[in-house]
């Protein structure tokens, strides 16, 4: 158990500083180890393994890895798979990314119609990006902007940034699609200043080389 913790540990600290790639060795090294003992875990520690190799196949760009995987998941336990919102709504990501709009479709419809009833700020926020992503990328852009406007009245400073930058990403996203020229620009240069703001630049990610583009398009 204590060779479990602290393969767990180890993955712990390679997801917090972004070094997937890393925390899948670990995670790797943990399903080893939990198959030759699997008498010293349980069915929730198995899941939680098998979940985060997913996730970490996911944050690691190996998408069509990440989807068999979480999909494997699914099958092998479907009650803790039913109850994970987040692991749900990573495979339907993975679903959008892959090309399989109608699969991932009715899988948000299924989990996730009653998107007003979703109590968990964090799940709710993160259902409105999905549903935005997918119906951009059908063409379905007025259905796309409620869902964008509903992501931002629920974000709150308290979240993961990421989920606001996703946001701002999808509504520059949605101006440029619709040809909305200045509503386009004039978001993207306000985009990059708030990035500035949080302290990330070119220079240390990617988020604002798509607002750059854009401005420079409609300048």
């Amino acid at each position: 158990v204590l060779d479990y913790q602290m393969l767990m540990l180890h993955v712990t600290f390679f997801n917090y500083t972004n070094q997937s790639s890393r925390s899948l060795d670990y995670l790797q090294r943990a399903l080893e180890l939990l198959s030759k003992k699997q008498e010293q875990f349980s069915i929730a520690d198995n899941y939680y393994v098998r979940q985060k190799f997913a996730e970490a196949l996911y944050f690691s760009s190996r998408f069509d890895e990440a989807l068999a995987s979480y999909k494997s998941v699914a099958r092998d336990f479907e009650i803790l798979f039913s109850e994970d919102s987040y692991a749900k709504v990573k495979t339907i990501q993975l679903l959008i990314i892959s090309g399989n709009y109608a699969e991932a479709k009715n899988l948000l419809d299924t989990d996730f119609s009653n998107y007003n009833l979703i109590d968990n700020p964090s799940i709710s926020v993160r259902t409105a990006i999905t549903y935005a992503q997918l119906y951009l990328l059908q063409g379905e852009f007025e259905k796309a902007w409620e869902f964008i406007l509903l992501g931002k009245n629920r974000v709150s400073k308290n979240l993961y940034i990421q989920y606001e930058i996703e946001l701002r990403n999808l509504e520059n996203a949605y101006f440029y699609l619709t040809g909305d020229k200045v509503f386009a620009r004039d978001p993207a240069r306000k985009n990059l200043k708030f990035l500035t703001g949080k302290g990330l630049t070119l220079s240390n990610n990617d988020f604002g080389y798509f607002y750059s583009l854009i401005a420079a398009i409609y300048q």
